[in-house]
């Protein structure tokens, strides 16, 4: 009895809706938004690009918690080319991805000026050209209509920007996607050919990918 039980759990666990929303502000602080929601289970992460002693660095915090962790934007920028060269070495999972993470709706909110009317117009102008593609774009995207707006300011110089975009899948997709990851390894000769280089005492490296 106690086996259906579980049974039943983790079958209802994998069935389980989840929501991910990703927000991405640019403002004197730009924010990246990060919101995985499924029943209970509500997670919120924050990634902000500040400037410390000359160089940028990207601070990752869990939203409500004080401690954060700092790192240089070149490293994350070497995290987001090794994670997209892991994507294409993986098709079999990047496949699974596409058709499981499903788009759902798209927002994007912008302010400009430039200090000065005539300027102001110009990139307002500029702005609106730019949403404008924006919408056509997310309009083959997501299923419901997006949300495109582009204000003026004439009184300051500034320029703010919001995009939120949501997407829906279910926690037992995220679940076999980490299988997949895990079941299709990222070089020639699977996972046998990984051993066999460590024991040798060789490193292997993503460049050694399937032909």
């Amino acid at each position: 009895m106690g086996w259906w039980i579980a049974l039943l759990c983790v079958l209802t666990l994998c069935m389980a809706p989840a929501v991910l929303t990703l927000q991405l502000d640019l403002n004197r602080q730009p924010t990246l938004h990060a919101t995985l929601r499924s029943g209970p289970v509500h997670l919120q992460y924050d990634a902000v690009i500040e400037r410390e002693q000359g160089a940028l660095v990207i601070s990752l915090r869990r939203r409500g918690a004080k401690q954060k962790t700092a790192e240089p934007a070149q490293h994350w920028a070497s995290r987001i080319r090794g994670l997209r060269a892991g994507l294409i070495k993986r098709p079999t999972m990047w496949r699974y991805v596409k058709q499981t993470l499903r788009p759902q709706s798209f927002s994007f909110q912008s302010r400009i000026g430039a200090g000065d009317a005539a300027h102001t117009a110009l990139a307002y102008g500029a702005l609106t050209s730019a949403a404008q593609m924006l919408f056509v774009w997310a309009s083959r995207v997501f299923p419901e209509p997006p949300v495109v707006r582009a204000h003026v300011d004439f009184s300051q110089a500034v320029f703010l920007c919001s995009t939120r975009c949501i997407f829906h899948s279910r926690i037992g997709h995220i679940m076999a996607t980490t299988l997949l990851a895990l079941a299709e390894p990222p070089v020639r000769g699977g996972w046998a050919k990984i051993a066999s280089l460590r024991k040798q005492g060789q490193a292997w490296k993503d460049t050694q990918s399937r032909a």
